[in-house]
């Protein structure tokens, strides 16, 4: 199978010279020339729908991306995944996620791993010497095992999951970047020398405590620094409710967004709601309200349809509803 680089591909070189000439493209525009472009740019499934017309592409953008697929072997290795072929490069061995939901067709070992699993639930129910269980886990290993616990579980036993410290920004996968971890432990060799080599002065405590400050939090500010932009950042709550907004509806009007809220979703969504009106609560199609995730008490009430009610990730102190006047 191919494992070339997708950079050394020659579609590769296509897509970054395309690209650039898509750059100063608007969303506005493209919209404006094709009526049928919220239709066209739409894969649906059961249960899914992928909106993807409000990116900067084109038919020739999908048929560059279709040409990068080929020259990487895509269905060669889709045939290989779902066929149970070693396509874990790392472990040298097969990724069994389709295994699992073949049922009496699975490979050997799922069908042992499973009966182990069944095993050992039975085992421990029969024996009823355990009355709580407690999941340690981050990322996949907490969400996939509490999906199961919610959607299966009969309260038999008492079921916990340990609070870690990335259930508080819901979806974030941190990535090991060395020039960020190099940085950091400059800064943080800086504050040792400053503890352990400065001369004798009357102001050393002073630069050691100053020092330390401005040193210690660039070290935390260069670690942590993904982990509170995901969380603060307003960014998927704009590309969110931009998703919902219907092409062509007019004017968005706003009940309760704060100053900084409102620049944020200008800027990451190009959303511009002006303020909602009282006396003509009508008079837009749309109406954007931040509340409390405990309640909707502040929305439109009848005569609303709501569209969307999205948040920041691990936020729970706001919440984003976007309603559409009924017709």
């Amino acid at each position: 199978m191919n494992t070339v680089s997708p950079l050394q591909c020659p579609a590769w070189a296509k897509l970054v010279q395309h690209a650039e000439s898509w750059r100063g493209v608007r969303l506005r525009e493209l919209f404006a020339a094709d009526d049928t472009r919220g239709r066209q740019f739409v894969a649906e499934a059961p249960g899914l729908r992928y909106d993807y017309s409000r990116q900067r592409l084109g038919a020739i953008t999908l048929r560059l991306l279709a040409h990068l697929a080929a020259e990487r072997g895509f269905a060669e290795w889709r045939e290989a995944l779902l066929a149970g072929s070693e396509v874990n490069s790392t472990e040298k061995r097969a990724a069994w996620h389709t295994a699992l939901r073949a049922g009496d067709g699975a490979p050997a070992q799922v069908k042992e791993t499973l009966g182990r699993m069944k095993q050992l639930v039975g085992q421990i129910r029969s024996e009823a010497k355990f009355k709580r269980v407690i999941n340690l886990g981050t990322g996949g290993s907490d969400l996939g095992p509490r999906l199961l616990a919610d959607a299966l579980g009969d309260a038999a036993l008492d079921v916990r999951f340990a609070g870690n410290f990335f259930r508080t920004a819901p979806g974030f996968t941190p990535e090991f970047k060395i020039l960020h971890v190099a940085f950091a432990l400059a800064l943080a060799a800086g504050w040792v020398v400053l503890i352990f080599y400065t001369t004798r002065s009357p102001m050393r405590s002073v630069l050691r405590w100053a020092a330390g400050i401005v040193l210690l939090w660039g070290t935390g500010a260069m670690l942590l620094m993904p982990w509170a932009d995901y969380q603060k950042s307003y960014r998927s709550v704009a590309l969110q409710l931009r998703s919902k907004i219907p092409v062509g509806s007019g004017c968005i009007a706003q009940k309760a967004l704060g100053v900084s809220q409102a620049a944020a979703l200008d800027y990451h969504g190009g959303i511009r709601a002006r303020p909602f009106d009282f006396v003509k609560p009508n008079a837009c199609p749309l109406l954007l309200v931040q509340g409390s995730p405990k309640h909707e008490f502040d929305g439109p009430g009848a005569g609303w349809v709501k569209l969307a009610d999205v948040g920041r990730p691990g936020d729970r102190a706001e919440r984003y509803r976007l309603y559409r006047l009924s017709k």
